[in-house]
């Protein structure tokens, strides 16, 4: 995914949110999970599964009493979204996937961790140094050319912080937001390739 945490910043600089820990936090707090509001996390064009250099972010269902907390739960949910179809790219090309472990600015929130199990309706794994997760898998990679080590030696996974599982009713408020997501996309990436997005 092109925009997932960056998002967040967006989001943030809109609604003249601080930062992104306060924006989640909002949402937590003073949104409904599942609200009419829906975000198209598209702000960079899209790869995979769309391949779409031409999708745009969008907002979608908003209304007088949509808020700074309603954006920030739209924009976690939309992210979630937009992970859960790269994934689903990946188990349709028969990938199987045994744990699915939290990285990057993400993983600096269990709320984002419990939309996202929601979405995805699997547990999340938090692992100790999750922030800096990329860059220590580029690092390890890089090491792996150099050393001669057995793979999984040289690709230990780090200590389990916490995991967080996804919720039965999160997963339903979720899934009929997820499936209109889906529906927005189909019926806009006609109007995406026409439009002037850059």
């Amino acid at each position: 995914m092109l925009s997932a945490a960056s998002c967040l910043d967006w989001a943030c600089e809109l609604t003249k949110t601080s930062n992104a820990e306060s924006l989640i936090k909002k949402a937590e707090s003073d949104a409904e999970m599942g609200g009419a509001e829906i975000f198209l996390p598209y702000l960079s064009g899209e790869r995979t599964p769309h391949n779409n250099p031409h999708a745009s972010g969008v907002f979608f269902g908003l209304g007088h009493d949509t808020g700074t907390a309603q954006i920030g739960q739209a924009v976690l949910e939309g992210v979630a979204f937009g992970m859960a179809d790269g994934f689903q790219a990946l188990l349709d090309a028969g990938v199987e996937v045994h744990s699915l472990s939290v990285i990057g600015g993400g993983s600096q929130s269990t709320y984002w961790g419990r939309i996202l199990a929601a979405v995805l309706q699997r547990p999340l794994v938090y692992r100790d140094g999750a922030a800096t997760g990329p860059a220590l898998g580029a690092a390890r990679l890089a090491r792996f050319t150099e050393i001669d080590a057995p793979y999984d030696e040289a690709f230990e996974a780090p200590g389990v912080i916490d995991v967080v599982e996804p919720h039965e009713t999160d997963i339903e408020r979720l899934a009929p937001k997820r499936a209109q997501f889906s529906r927005l996309y189909e019926h806009l990436k006609t109007e995406f390739a026409g439009g002037t997005h850059s």
